[in-house]
């Protein structure tokens, strides 16, 4: 890893470990998707997002302390990737010994929850986008949708990689384009 680079310390196997059996509806590629949209977002947030993910977790097998502590760190963690330059952001998503049909429905879980948290409670202006960036939220949406491929061969694989690269390279151009805007809100509200 290049120097600079952030690194998230919870892996994508880290983060289903800690909610497995804990109630959470959601897999560890879709709340990593929440908190990168999220995170994509000029502005704080705030915890309440965290509150509405946590309902109804099984208290005896992770506490809401717990899961808030570690939602919180794991979306530092996010902003802090694209805050670094290198392009260091990458989506959690299981690795690549994992089945690929698995890997493509986690993909799909993951560009789901992204649109979530970038949609969350209104926070981001999309239909101020320009036209590449909304191009990248329709193909969200419909990568979305995927859960499965039923075959396993070298083409489906490549396809997939690229397919990750394109969400990575497109989220990363998001969260560029949403954080100059603010800026440039910022710098014309300061004149």
């Amino acid at each position: 890893m290049e120097e600079g680079a952030a690194a998230h310390t919870l892996s994508y196997d880290t983060i289903s470990e800690l909610f497995v059996g804990s109630g959470l509806s959601m897999s560890a590629a879709e709340l990593h998707g929440v908190v990168a949209g999220l995170a994509c977002v000029p502005g704080d947030p705030g915890t309440e997002w965290i509150k509405e993910l946590v309902d109804g977790l099984d208290e005896d097998v992770l506490s809401s302390e717990q899961a808030m502590r570690i939602l919180i760190q794991l979306f530092m963690e996010t902003q802090q990737q694209f805050n670094v330059s290198g392009f260091s952001f990458r989506p959690l998503l299981p690795s690549d010994d994992v089945p690929l049909g698995e890997r493509s429905t986690a993909l799909g879980h993951w560009c789901a929850g992204f649109l979530f948290g970038l949609n969350y409670e209104g926070r981001s202006n999309l239909d101020e986008l320009t036209k590449d960036s909304q191009e990248v939220i329709s193909d969200l949406a419909s990568f979305a949708k995927i859960r499965s491929v039923s075959q396993t061969d070298e083409a489906e694989e490549l396809a997939y990689t690229e397919l990750v690269e394109y969400i990575r390279v497109g989220v990363m151009l998001l969260n560029e384009e949403l954080f100059i805007d603010e800026s440039q809100v910022m710098s014309s509200t300061v004149h």
